[in-house]
């Protein structure tokens, strides 16, 4: 049987800039380093100052969008559904086999990319509606059928919708269904802005989840150092995964960084070093490719770290090349690695 996906409910048009921080005869030298910007504006307190923006494309943008297309290149046929009206010109940019459906009007991000890191500016209305406005833009019928032909749902970007544990509460009925998928995959993106309160209520839904169905999470080092205060009852200097695997003992728990990526689950832990790829090409999204690289190796069946490496080698392209990776589907899943430009030597800066 062929595995399919379904991943909601965001959507965004991404537009990423480069910081110009000098104009040579050379051409443009950008501020690469976060830290480099911050004491620049420290040091211009009270006073103006004017830095400019270049253009560095549009895109479809959100997790759900990025981590469809991934999923799609690497040949698992994608669902969509998400914020995504008035993205009918950038929807042709990402795989064919993903299918878009929409339910409301799209967000609009602006993604300032550094060397290290990126800075991402979210406009969210779109975001802000209830559990009932979410129930009455669904086709429910179209939906259920969807989803039983898929083995896995994700469910990404859980921090941008302010009232998405009551719609997870609302779902969590059909989702532990028995003819539902196998696999349950959360998303949680930034969580500066969310309660422990909000987290806490999250935690407890994964834990009923994880009784019934292979739950997922997600995170990079910063959301899981987040969402693990919950459950740090001491100051300890055990790792952030290991402190959250212990309070979601049920649950698989997926961390991604520039250092490395790592997995718990079952008490088992699992490392894979993460080489820095020296001149990315893009930065937003590189997350997603992960995820949907992870993602992809559970549901053919592979074992853990052969997951992550494959995790590893979707986000490192997409961060060399600004492209997604059809090129390492068939090599990586067939136990070989093509370079993307055909020479056979693997991807570049990924292990």
């Amino acid at each position: 049987m062929e595995k399919k996906c379904f991943i909601g409910f965001d959507g965004y048009r991404d537009e990423i800039y480069r910081l110009i921080k000098e104009r040579t005869g050379e051409g443009c030298v950008f501020w690469d380093s976060m830290e480099d910007l911050g004491r620049y504006l420290l040091n211009n307190c009270g006073r103006s100052s004017d830095i400019e923006l270049s253009p560095a494309g549009v895109r479809l943008g959100g997790n759900g969008p990025l981590m469809a297309g991934a999923m799609a290149a690497l040949g698992i046929p994608t669902t969509c559904m998400g914020m995504l009206d008035g993205c009918g010109d950038l929807i042709g940019q990402v795989n064919d086999r993903v299918a878009w459906m929409s339910i409301g009007r799209a967000n609009r991000c602006t993604a300032l990319e550094f060397g290290n890191g990126k800075l991402m500016l979210g406009q969210l209305d779109s975001m802000e509606m209830s559990c009932e406005d979410f129930i009455s833009r669904i086709n429910w019928e179209e939906l259920i059928r969807i989803w039983k032909e898929c083995s896995l749902i994700g469910i990404v970007n859980w921090s941008a919708f302010l009232y998405m544990n009551d719609i997870l509460l609302y779902l969590e009925p059909f989702l532990t269904e028995p003819e539902m998928p196998e696999f349950l995959f959360f998303d949680l993106a930034d969580l500066s802005a969310r309660s422990q309160e909000d987290m806490k209520g999250l935690a407890s839904l994964l834990k009923r989840l994880a009784k019934r169905k292979k739950v997922i999470l997600g995170l990079n080092k910063k959301e899981e150092e987040s969402f693990t205060q919950q459950f740090r009852k001491i100051k300890t200097e055990e790792p952030a995964g290991r402190i959250l695997a212990e309070g979601l003992p049920d649950c698989m728990i997926v961390s991604h960084g520039s250092d490395g990526a790592q997995c718990f689950w079952n008490k088992e832990e699992v490392y894979v070093k993460t080489e820095r790829i020296e001149n990315p090409v893009i930065l937003t999204g590189a997350g997603d490719h992960f995820n949907a690289g992870f993602c992809t190796g559970m549901l053919r069946g592979m074992g853990l770290e052969e997951s992550l490496r494959l995790g590893n080698r979707a986000a490192g392209y997409y961060i060399g090349s600004g492209r997604d990776m059809e090129e390492i589907a068939y090599g990586e899943l067939s136990g070989g690695c093509p370079h993307p430009a055909g020479t056979g030597d693997g991807v570049p800066g990924i292990l």
